[in-house]
């Protein structure tokens, strides 16, 4: 990972309250995709959805926003070619400043005290 594409990521990061975030909502398996800017990380069970994730536009300076259900990809699930990842909610070009908003009002979770 370049060390641009790894900025970004943690800006991301630090957009939804760094640290105090990962510890209040319980986040966890960050994977930072650099071809296509997306940071996508596992909510716990019992959020609105089980993983979240955020597009970097580079060309606007906006996000992307995604909240999805996966599923594991069972044997049946593949054989009866069901989707194995399902978009909730969705909203494009979104502010930094929005991300934490966006964040509880899609999953019930607080991202600071």
């Amino acid at each position: 990972m370049s060390n641009k594409n790894n900025h970004i990521a943690e800006t991301i990061i630090d957009q939804l309250g760094g640290n105090r975030f990962i510890a209040m909502t319980g986040s966890k398996d960050f994977v930072w995709g650099s071809k296509n800017l997306t940071l996508t990380f596992s909510l716990p069970s019992f959020a609105r959805g089980n993983r979240f994730q955020i597009q970097y536009d580079y060309n606007k300076e906006l996000y992307n926003v995604r909240l999805c259900q996966f599923f594991k990809p069972t044997l049946k699930r593949i054989m009866e070619k069901r989707d194995i990842w399902k978009v909730i909610k969705s909203v494009d070009g979104v502010f930094f400043d929005q991300l934490p908003q966006i964040f509880h009002e899609w999953t019930g979770l607080d991202t600071h005290l």
